[in-house]
């Protein structure tokens, strides 16, 4: 039996708030039905972010579709084979001209590829999201890299939310746990932006092992 089959989610999740891999990250709604959306990302066990439109307005191919995002995979000249990175400063500046034309600088598109950058290279298998959903901010465990496909499904049901990674939620089996943000400790709550790390997991960490300390006691009355 794998350890995460052995180990509970939260006493999972609770570890990896512990060594500060936790990230806040809101999914875009914009022009969706944010239910609909939501049911789908917790049946198929993923999340996705947009690309804002390269694909479709800046004629960006990332990469193959159906294929994992990473520094081999990204076509040229977004990727750099003989250094192993992707040329984060490239797709900038493409998204500046393309994307956001109107605008004096490259904070807007700065910005964007900074959480697109966040999501693909940021967000490690075992890290936790908080995601914010409708119903409440959702918890749950990152398993897989980024997929990039721009024939995804997901793209249908949210516009250019072409990459996607797998994850597994905290949930009752039939829908997310989720909690209200105004419940959670200072700082847990929405990102300013589309993914950021939290800074101090500390709040969180005490209020887990508050968790882990209940949950360990209702275990040993059922025995």
């Amino acid at each position: 039996m794998s350890t995460s089959e052995e180990t509970p989610l939260w006493r999972r999740i609770r570890d990896v708030v512990s060594s500060n891999r936790l990230f806040k990250f809101n999914i875009a709604y914009h022009d969706v039905d944010r239910e609909a959306y939501a049911d789908r990302l917790f049946e198929d066990g993923v999340v996705t972010i947009s690309d804002w439109a390269l694909a479709t307005t800046g004629g960006v191919e990332l990469a193959t579709d159906g294929s994992v995002l990473s520094p081999e995979t990204v076509h040229e000249p977004y990727g750099n084979t003989l250094k192993g990175q992707i040329q984060w400063d490239v797709i900038r500046d493409i998204m500046h001209e393309e994307i956001y034309p109107d605008e004096d600088t490259k904070i807007k598109a700065g910005k964007a590829i900074g959480s697109i950058r966040t999501f693909v290279e940021g967000v490690d298998p075992g890290d936790v999201l908080l995601v914010n959903l409708p119903s409440g901010i959702a918890p749950c465990v990152v398993e897989g890299p980024t997929v990039y496909d721009r024939s995804t499904e997901y793209s249908d049901l949210a516009p250019n939310h072409i990459m996607y990674r797998k994850v597994q939620w905290a949930s009752d089996g039939e829908r997310p746990l989720t909690v209200s943000a105004d419940l959670l400790p200072p700082g847990f709550g929405t990102a300013r932006h589309t993914i950021e790390q939290v800074s101090d997991p500390s709040p969180m960490v005490e209020l887990l092992r508050v968790v882990e300390w209940v949950g360990d006691s209702i275990g040993q009355e059922e025995r």
